[in-house]
């Protein structure tokens, strides 16, 4: 994930639900990064047949230059069971 505008105030929150479990804070995103931000998902198994992701963009100051996610990539292996 690469984004940009984000700080204390102006934040993005990505949040991942595996097998159409609940929702789970993968994490707050709360300040510019040139580089991609980078997390390992993964459930107690190690593995999944369904996931889902949600981002939400807060702008609690109401900034003209509002939060951005410019990219997001999930990268998987296909695991036959």
């Amino acid at each position: 994930m690469a984004t940009s505008n984000t700080n204390g105030d102006n934040y993005i929150k990505l949040y991942k639900r595996i097998d159409n479990g609940s929702w789970e804070l993968v994490r707050t995103i709360n300040n510019d990064s040139a580089e991609p931000i980078v997390t390992d998902i993964t459930n107690a198994l190690g593995h999944f047949v369904d996931i889902q992701f949600k981002i939400e963009i807060y702008n609690d100051t109401q900034a003209e230059d509002k939060p951005t996610c410019h990219n997001f990539q999930f990268e998987y292996n296909i695991i036959e069971l």
